[in-house]
């Protein structure tokens, strides 16, 4: 079976960064082939799945280095960490299954919840904050450019016009 990390060239003594730990999958492998000087530096914007992969991957507790933070910020990351150079890097940018099942996270299109569709639920506005403060013509210009939405004006309308007439959690 092929490995997504089939192609990184691990060195047992190698420094790898996971942008997008997730629940870990992909730095689990890695970290099974280090010893060591190795490190495995995980970064993810979900607190959830964070505190998850840092139980899940307690047992590397030397090699392995969780940071809640965004893959955009790896750069600042390293410098934190004095580590000017890696020798891998992964990023499996993406949703996770996890985050659109459970409700409470506000991606479910299955299960009703709350309108947030935040990575990171402890900063930043909820979706329903943005809908809040969006016309029906700003939210049919983003269905149509970012969702190719075909009929963007009358969607547009509907959410907005349902938003108004029921009063939704924030």
């Amino acid at each position: 079976m092929y490995s997504e990390i089939a192609d990184l060239d691990i060195k047992y003594d190698g420094i790898y960064i996971d942008c997008t730990l997730g629940f870990g999958g992909h730095s689990s492998s890695i970290l099974e082939k280090l010893t060591g000087d190795g490190r495995l530096i995980g970064l993810d914007v979900d607190p959830y799945a964070l505190s998850y992969s840092s139980r899940k991957l307690s047992k590397f507790e030397n090699l392995f280095i969780p940071i809640h933070s965004n893959y955009r910020n790896f750069p600042q990351v390293l410098k934190n960490l004095k580590i000017r150079k890696v020798d891998g890097m992964i990023f499996d940018l993406g949703i996770s299954s996890y985050q659109i099942d459970e409700e409470h996270r506000g991606f479910s299109y299955i299960n009703n919840g709350p309108i947030d569709m935040r990575m990171d639920n402890s900063s930043g506005s909820t979706a329903l904050d943005f809908l809040k403060n969006v016309s029906k013509e700003e939210l049919g210009l983003i269905l149509k450019e970012y969702g190719d939405v075909r009929n963007y004006k009358k969607i547009s309308h509907k959410i907005i016009e349902k938003l108004y007439k029921e009063k939704f959690k924030d």
